[in-house]
């Protein structure tokens, strides 16, 4: 439902955009960051074998909490090597998540927005989510 709404209103915006005089949101280069994927496992994997991951985001630019309207992590993987244990995806607090099940690849979605006007501050550092 919630998916629903958010769409939605994403669609009211851009179509608001699209009208002559509206102005575009700007884009902040000043500010880098990573994703970075780890696992609760090492070394070779065999058929069935089941590894944690964590999905953590990161400034790399300076060690200061940051403001965003939206951040949105994509991780991707082969299911015809890696299946998704059902229901193992687990966001961090006040954070979004899905899943895109596709051919041969499927998606796993990390997410957060914000509607306020300054955004929401974020620490230098966040667990978005873990997933199995």
């Amino acid at each position: 439902m919630k998916l629903r709404k958010f769409t939605a209103l994403l669609l009211t915006l851009v179509m608001l955009l699209a009208i002559p005089g509206v102005a575009a949101l700007a884009t902040d280069n000043s500010q880098s960051f990573e994703i970075a994927l780890t696992g609760d496992k090492s070394g070779e994997l065999k058929a069935g074998d089941e590894m944690s991951v964590t999905c953590t985001l990161r400034r790399t630019d300076k060690a200061e909490s940051w403001q965003m309207y939206a951040w949105q992590t994509e991780i991707t993987y082969d299911n015809s090597v890696f299946e998704l244990v059902e229901g193992s995806v687990s966001p961090a607090s006040g954070i979004g998540s899905s899943v895109h099940p596709g051919v041969l690849v499927d998606k796993v979605y990390f997410n957060a927005y914000s509607f306020s006007a300054s955004g929401e501050e974020y620490p230098a550092e966040l667990t978005a989510g873990t997933f199995t």
